[in-house]
């Protein structure tokens, strides 16, 4: 599990920090504060694990925490990790403390009138830049339909899980919910539906909360308030792997999303999308990766995935209307969006055939605002891709590419892994450092 923030204290102030922790929780930052008596001169376990999980370490600075030797002992942990830190004035403190000369120079928070109004929308704005740094949110979308974007969710991020032992959540935001097709037999799909353990309890309390189906009517969006659903307890486990502890989780699609793109429902829309954003921000401390898949369309709910999205991934076809469907994309994101928070925009060419045209991926990496974006790896074409009728198997995800075991399916399995290495390394921050191309043009001209 990994947190938005740890917060460290001394004791007089545990109280305060329990307070920030239910608000931080509730605006979907997950926090630990360590609510035990400290004693001796070790670190419990508890707290090291938590502070090497989270993305910033918050200190309550207050004349107990200045002269408090634990407080410093984990603020020195952080920084000898690399944890950010976010200092948080709650009492007026001298400024001769070796705390405040740990913390020279850093911005602090004066939270010393209370966690309300300007001061705490700060430490949230503070909190998300480091969070967003961590477990990414990939929103996998084109605005046009047919590249691919549905297998390419299921078998990339499927590979993270099965080769790199990633906790991997796919959430299907189609309509259409054609990866819940891809994956779920439709007897378990129908049955977890009627249940609301689905990507409709992501928008809007259902009956895993006790309350009333948000599907029951279409035209009405309930009132509600309050945290957000575990997605643990709605996910549909696909795959584990008992040796890594490992999973690979979906939530599931279905056709009564589209209620938040109806007219009618428009004034309560936005109380839906802000749940949304919590119901993810709670996920990334479950997973190691989110991903959602994307309907074509330009609605509510493509404006809810790049909202939350620390990065959009976009599959493109080497056809001639590839870098404008980009430039398209793009457009919607700048302008018609709005966003706070620009996702990291990356793309990879899919379906690329020994006979596709090549002119297409150099006009891409050759443009001035999307060649860098370009992933250096190329999907070829498979016919492992296609839906395979194997006959009755007992978990659909088997049928999958990464799965496969016919005749050079090693091959398209190579491929994907080092698709996935490469997104990791791009959506974790860090340039890419991929040299060898397992899938570059040069190499689909044998039958994979």
């Amino acid at each position: 599990m990994t947190n938005a923030a740890f917060i460290s204290c001394s004791g007089e102030d545990l109280e305060q920090a329990k307070v920030l922790e239910n608000l931080l929780d509730h605006a979907g930052l997950p926090a630990w504060v360590y609510t035990k008596p400290l004693t001796g001169s070790q670190f419990p376990t508890e707290i090291t694990e938590a502070i090497t999980t989270s993305s910033c370490v918050i200190v309550l600075v207050s004349p107990s925490s200045a002269s408090s030797a634990w407080v410093g002992r984990e603020l020195h942990f952080a920084q000898e990790n690399g944890i950010p830190i976010v200092p948080v004035l709650v009492k007026p403190t001298p400024t001769n403390s070796a705390l405040h000369l740990r913390i020279a120079g850093m911005s602090r928070i004066d939270a010393t009138k209370g966690f309300a109004g300007e001061a705490f929308d700060e430490l949230c704005r503070a909190v998300k830049a480091h969070y967003r740094r961590l477990n990414p949110i990939v929103a996998v979308m084109n605005m046009k339909g047919g590249v691919g974007k549905t297998t390419l969710s299921a078998n990339i991020f499927g590979g993270l899980f099965k080769w790199r032992h990633k906790n991997v959540l796919l959430v299907d935001l189609d309509p259409q919910y054609n990866l819940t097709q891809l994956l779920v037999h439709q007897r378990t799909h129908l049955a977890l539906v009627e249940q609301d353990r689905s990507v409709i309890s992501a928008f809007e309390p259902g009956r895993p909360l006790g309350r009333e189906s948000p599907t029951r009517e279409l035209t009405k969006i309930s009132t509600f308030d309050g945290a957000p659903i575990d997605p643990t307890e709605i996910a549909h486990r696909l795959e584990f792997d008992p040796d890594s502890r490992a999973r690979f989780d979906l939530i599931l699609g279905q056709f009564e999303i589209a209620k938040y793109t109806l007219p009618q429902n428009t004034r309560r829309v936005d109380a839906c999308m802000a749940y949304f954003k919590r119901f993810l921000d709670l996920a990334r401390s479950k997973y190691d990766l989110v991903v959602i898949d994307v309907s074509p369309a330009s609605s509510h709910l493509t404006l809810a995935a790049v909202s939350a999205a620390t990065h959009v991934l976009a599959p493109v076809r080497p056809d001639k209307y590839s870098l404008r469907g980009l430039k398209a994309m793009r457009r919607l994101m700048d302008e018609l969006f709005a966003l706070e928070e620009q996702p990291e925009f990356l793309a990879v060419m899919n379906d690329v055939a020994p006979d596709s045209p090549t002119d297409v991926e150099e006009d891409i990496r050759n443009d001035r605002e999307f060649g860098a974006s370009l992933l250096k790896t190329i999907i070829p074409h498979s016919r492992y891709f296609f839906a395979r009728n194997t006959g009755a198997v007992q978990n659909p995800a088997e049928r999958l590419a990464i799965n496969a075991r016919g005749w050079h399916s090693s091959n398209i399995q190579d491929v994907l892994r080092t698709a996935g290495d490469e997104l990791m390394e791009r959506v974790s921050g860090h340039a890419a450092t991929i040299d060898r191309n397992v899938g570059d043009t040069a190499e689909v001209n044998q039958e994979i």
